[in-house]
């Protein structure tokens, strides 16, 4: 019974500081959950919606729980988003059925929001668990790799999809990568590569979950419901991989203590 308590320990630790990180993106789940069955009078759903999302986010401004450093990140997360939103609906790629006073090319405004939490989770989960970078690739890789990925979530719309390649560059420059977290007192690392796949499944269940809620839905979702294509973990994952890298890359830019060997930015780039 000794080792079952500091493993039971262990694993709630690492369920509170997952919860507090996902604490954007589950508030906004519940609004969409309550919204669906709370008719609110004066504005449309996703106006009001709207509202909500913008409130949180200057909670966790004023609260302290986010920096006006984090909201870099998490900015540029929202904006790039918002394009690929309104690209994406441009070709009916997914749709948003409700009416709304805000909207842009048929997006809700609210909807980069989204987007925006699962920034708001990789900033707050590198403070939670005092995660630390080995064998980072070099910047300039980085640099290519995101957007050959933001732009293969263009090009599928049209039939051109090469994230097969994409998963080849993947694994050429993140195979040595690790992330060491810490759990209580204990460190524990894990590979790069293994951490995007968790954390794009994790984003795929909640992605069911708004769409259930209507917060957008599928082609295939418009007559009834029904789970989400199982393709769409990889696009998470590799979604995740540019939003850590915004992250990542912006806390180096700081010279943030992140990276396991404590260097200068100089030497981090040609490490």
């Amino acid at each position: 019974m000794a080792t079952v308590f500091p493993l039971f320990e262990q694993l709630w630790d690492f369920f509170i500081k997952q919860l507090r990180s996902v604490l954007f993106g589950a508030l906004i789940l519940l609004g969409l959950a309550v919204s669906k069955y709370l008719a609110l009078p004066g504005l449309e759903r996703y106006d009001w919606l709207l509202i909500y999302v913008i409130l949180i986010q200057v909670f966790l401004l004023l609260t302290k729980f986010e920096t006006a450093f984090d909201l870099i990140a998490i900015l540029i997360f929202h904006i790039m988003g918002m394009i690929l939103e309104i690209y994406k609906v441009r070709f009916g790629s997914w749709s948003y059925p409700e009416p709304g006073l805000f909207k842009f090319f048929g997006v809700p405004l609210y909807s980069a929001f989204m987007y925006s939490a699962i920034g708001s989770y990789v900033v707050r989960i590198i403070k939670e668990m005092e995660i630390e970078v080995k064998q980072w690739p070099k910047w300039y890789y980085l640099l290519g790799l995101c957007g050959l990925i933001y732009l293969n979530f263009f090009t599928d719309t049209h039939g051109l999809d090469y994230r097969n390649l994409l998963y080849v560059l993947i694994l050429a420059l993140f195979w040595r990568t690790r992330f060491s977290f810490k759990v209580k007192k204990q460190r524990y690392e894990w590979l790069a590569v293994l951490g995007f796949f968790l954390i794009g499944l994790f984003i795929y269940f909640a992605e069911n979950i708004g769409s259930f809620f209507n917060a957008w839905r599928y082609s295939y979702q418009l007559t009834a419901w029904r789970l989400v294509d199982l393709g769409k973990i990889s696009s998470w994952t590799l979604l995740i991989i540019i939003t850590i890298v915004i992250v990542v890359e912006l806390q180096r830019i700081a010279n943030l203590p992140i990276f396991a060997k404590k260097i200068t930015i100089k030497n981090i780039i040609k490490d």
